[in-house]
Parts: structure tokens; C-alpha cells; sequence
């Protein structure tokens, strides 16, 4: 936190903060004036209501409060949540309700001196996730396959900046991006950590596998300039051509696959919300899934369960930031 007048009164003029940036003197030097900001995001979870006209966020719950949690969510295969803190890069695996919150992050320390987690995946049984996590301080991340009962971590990749893991369902190959100098690589290894493959190269973010393991989608830029333009691209796990390319809308982000396999799961806005839309493979216009109109605004992280019944969504407060001013400093 930024305190540059530690025995000074602070008044508070409107909200709660913890992060400061900009600073304005007052004429006469007796008051300053800084913007201070805090992330307030949450985890819902919940079965998806079968009943006829129910929204897919009607069986949603609230399911954490601290702030800053959820910035990357993956269910384990017996229906239970690992997910990522905002800040700070803490792992931790909770049940569907919430409770019974394990850190796994300590598991790390065995490969990871000080460990920050980027990202994370379930992978394969049902104790068994795949990180992207680095030492503290340090600009590297790599992959590392860890046991929740063995508590062995074992180093997968040996990249400068490796993250976003996504893992097929029989746990046997990791997708991820690979970010060394240059461009980078939508790239796969084998969980057993032998030598990754190349997939795609160029302008390329955001992959993640489908159900069924089969194939991957990732956003690609082609062009330059006022010619540039965003692509979802789909293809083979195994390489090759691509299977399809679709084009989206300017304000429409990439999140992951519709559990059938047969759409992606994208997050466009919808005034002043994000919201969840459906987008066929097959062409034709976004389907809307849900119908956010109020604070938290912004969908930050998404998950389908395995068998698709199940969905935890991050949501964030978009207005978060006040003024805060300093005085009696001198």
C-alpha cells in the first residue's frame, strides 16, 4: 500500500480502497489527493436449473468473499473447484459450496522457492492439476503436474513465460502458451513431461481444449494496422489443417468451450454488464446465457463441471475506484 505520509489523518471521500495511484497537492500543501482502487470479485457456483424458462445464472450461489479470488477456475473431475486468487497468485481447491478450502500452493514449495500461481488446470483423476507457476520476484513461469495426495509436483516445461494450461480429460496432454522472446506458441506436452510440440506460432492467445479432448481453439490477430483482425481458430489436437475459423464481433472475448462441444463459451457486453453468450460452431448469431444487469458487472473467469450440470463464474464490480484525501501530513 502506498503511504507516502505515514503519521497523517486520512479522509476518506467515498468508498473502500487498498491500492493508490496519481497524486494532486493542494495549493496551500496541507491536503493530497490520490485515486486508490480495490478489486472486489467473487466466485459463484452452482447446478444449471432444467426447469423450463430458467436463466443459467438462476442456480448460481455465491460461494467466496474475499476479495481478489477467482481469477482462474477449473473443476476437478469428482466436481470440486481449483482456483487462482487475483492478486497474490494463491492456488487453493474447495468444494462446490465453497467450503472445506485447501491451499495447495505450499505443495509447490518443493519445486518453487516462494511460489506465485498463474494459472491452473484439472487434469485427468481427480487429485491431479496441472499449474503455470514461477518463484516470486522472478519473471519465469513454467508448467508443473502436482498430486494433491502425493504432494509431488513435477516440472513439465522449461519455458520463460508458460501459462493458460488446459488439459485433456484422460489427463494425458496439456495445451498452454508459450511466450519466449519473439512470438508466441500455442504449444503440447505430454503429462509425463516429454518434449512439447508446436501447434500454432504468431499472434496467438487463449488456447483451450474441448470436451472431448479432440481439439483446440485459440484467438489468433492476422494483418496489421487498420487491416488487423481477431480470429477464433480450431484445430486438431494432432496439428495439421485448421478444422474452422470463426470471426468475432470487436467486443467479443474468447473464454473456453460449451460443454456439448458444439459452441464456444464467449463474454460480450451487454451495456454496461458482461454476459455469457453461446456461439455455434456451426455459424449464426450469439445466443445469450445469462442476463448480469447489476453490480458485479464484469465476468472475469469461467468453468463448466465435467458433465456439464455445473458452472462457477467470477464476477467482478466494475466501479471500484475513489478519491482519498491526506491531510495533518506535516
Amino acid at each position: 500500500m502506498f503511504q507516502p505520509y505515514p503519521r497523517g489523518d486520512v479522509v476518506r471521500v467515498t468508498n473502500d480502497f487498498t491500492q493508490y495511484s496519481g497524486l494532486t497537492l493542494a495549493a496551500d500543501s496541507k491536503a493530497l489527493v490520490t485515486v486508490q482502487q480495490q478489486i472486489f470479485e467473487s466466485v459463484f457456483a452452482g447446478g444449471v436449473l432444467e426447469k423450463p424458462g430458467a436463466t443459467l445464472e438462476a442456480g448460481l450461489r455465491q460461494i467466496t468473499s474475499e476479495q481478489q479470488s477467482g481469477a482462474w477456475l477449473s473443476w476437478t473431475a469428482d466436481g470440486r473447484l481449483l482456483v487462482v486468487d487475483h492478486i497474490g497468485g494463491h492456488a487453493y481447491l474447495i468444494d462446490a459450496d465453497g467450503s472445506k478450502r485447501v491451499p495447495l500452493s505450499p505443495l509447490l514449495e518443493r519445486e518453487i522457492r516462494s511460489p506465485v500461481v498463474h494459472s491452473v488446470t484439472a487434469c485427468g483423476s481427480p487429485d491431479t492439476a496441472v499449474f503455470s507457476a514461477g518463484p516470486a520476484n522472478v519473471s519465469a513461469l513454467n508448467l508443473y503436474k502436482l498430486s494433491f495426495s502425493s504432494g509431488e509436483p513435477k516440472r513439465l516445461t522449461s519455458g520463460t513465460l508458460v501459462f493458460g494450461p488446459s488439459c485433456t480429460p484422460d489427463g494425458k496432454w496439456v495445451v498452454y502458451l508459450s511466450w519466449p522472446a519473439g512470438a508466441p506458441h500455442i504449444m503440447k506436452v505430454s503429462a509425463d513431461g516429454d518434449t512439447p510440440v508446436e501447434l500454432a506460432s504468431g499472434a496467438v492467445s487463449h488456447p483451450r481444449l474441448s470436451p472431448d479432448g479432440k481439439l483446440v481453439v485459440y484467438e489468433r490477430l492476422t494483418e496489421e494496422g487498420v487491416k488487423q483482425k481477431r480470429e477464433f481458430v480450431i484445430q486438431s489436437i494432432e496439428g495439421g489443417a485448421l478444422v474452422r475459423v470463426l470471426s468475432p464481433t470487436a467486443k467479443m472475448q474468447l473464454f473456453d468451450w460449451c460443454p456439448d462441444g458444439q459452441a464456444l463459451m464467449v463474454v460480450q457486453d451487454t451495456g454496461a454488464a458482461k454476459n455469457l453468450f453461446r456461439l455455434p460452431l456451426a455459424g449464426g448469431d450469439p445466443v445469450q446465457l445469462t442476463h448480469f444487469d447489476s453490480e458485479p458487472l464484469v465476468i472475469s473467469a469461467v468453468a463448466w463441471s465435467h458433465d456439464g450440470k455445473k458452472l462457477a463464474i467470477t464476477r467482478r464490480r466494475s466501479n471500484t475506484t475513489d478519491a482519498v484525501m491526506f491531510t495533518n501530513f506535516r
